[in-house]
């Protein structure tokens, strides 16, 4: 069975990608059966396609896309590698869907994610955790991957437009 990455980001350095791409390398080699959706499209695309290229592994570029959710339920793992971020909305939208989601410490992420339970956080800019963790992830029964999805979904939604709209309501006093 192929186990599948996804990835809904701006093609930019900061995202680095380019150290998934290399964990994805390793695994391959390791033996595993990865693929890997990128959705989004920037200015580091060619750069990312070109490391594709050279490390003959499965990637698939997407670009830009209005809806990313089919992209996502059809993944079983959503990773956020990025050395700086804010609030990650395609963090937000992968944890919605239910999607089990890996990202790193940066941001509000470690405020969203709690590491195991419904999702997985990660240091920045270190490869090493990063292989260690997908590899951990991969091991976990598909049962459990689901569970963590799910906590991360309940999570998720305190963070929809209804939800911030109610606080707002409670806030000016309008509730």
């Amino acid at each position: 069975m192929t186990f599948k990455l996804v990835s809904v980001s701006r093609l930019d350095p900061i995202k680095n990608i380019e150290d998934v791409l290399l964990v994805v390398k390793k695994l391959v080699d390791e033996g595993y059966s990865i693929s890997y959706s990128i959705v989004g499209d920037g200015k580091h695309r060619d750069v990312l396609e070109r490391i594709v290229e050279q490390l003959h592994i499965k990637v698939s570029f997407e670009g830009y896309q209005n809806n990313p959710y089919p992209f996502l339920l059809n993944g079983d793992l959503f990773v956020l590698n990025s050395f700086s971020e804010g609030f990650s909305n395609s963090l937000i939208e992968a944890m919605f869907s239910g999607t089990p989601s890996l990202s790193t410490k940066v941001g509000a992420a470690d405020e969203i994610i709690e590491d195991g339970i419904n999702g997985w956080l990660i240091n920045p800019a270190d490869k090493e955790e990063l292989y260690t963790k997908i590899k951990h992830i991969i091991a976990l029964s598909e049962k459990k991957r689901r569970e963590i999805g799910c906590r991360g979904k309940e999570v998720a939604q305190n963070y929809s437009l209804e939800k911030h709209i109610q606080q707002l309501m409670v806030l000016y006093g309008k509730n």
